[in-house]
């Protein structure tokens, strides 16, 4: 709760900070977001990027079959 208590005399105090703390705030949460998804990604080994060559592949197939 500090952190919540902390931001609220801030924004009281200095509202144009505060406002620039928030987009700071919000790109922090998302890098950390974005990590932990690539961290979990990669533990379960899915390989995101080998799906499209093997559509891509199979659709190569396809069309040279007609």
């Amino acid at each position: 709760m500090g952190f919540f208590v902390w931001f609220l005399d801030l924004h009281k105090s200095n509202p144009i900070l505060a406002g620039l703390f928030v987009p700071i705030y919000m790109a922090a949460v998302g890098l950390v977001f974005a990590l932990v998804a690539d961290g979990i990604i990669r533990l379960t080994g899915i390989h995101l990027g080998d799906y499209k060559k093997e559509y891509d592949e199979l659709l190569d197939e396809e069309v040279t079959k007609k």
